[in-house]
């Protein structure tokens, strides 16, 4: 077993895990993100390196919705 996992790739051997974006990032570096990329969700993600429902968490602790919908626009 052991011969197994030191095949798979370095990403499934990960044991450390991010911490959520609302403490990794500042409302205001979030709100920047968001309307530099249009409200591009994927690209966000992928900026902030987390999942579209953590980054949806972060949106709806700091009330950025309608941020989100007028970058959108």
């Amino acid at each position: 077993m052991n011969e197994e996992k030191t095949k798979l790739p370095k990403i499934f051997n990960k044991n450390s895990v991010l911490p959520p974006v609302y403490k990794r990032y500042s409302r205001e570096e979030v709100e920047k993100i968001i309307e530099e990329n249009y409200g591009i969700i994927t690209v966000i993600c992928a900026i902030l390196d987390c999942s579209a429902r953590q980054f949806y968490i972060a949106v709806d602790k700091w009330g950025l919705r309608d941020h989100l919908k007028e970058a959108k626009n």
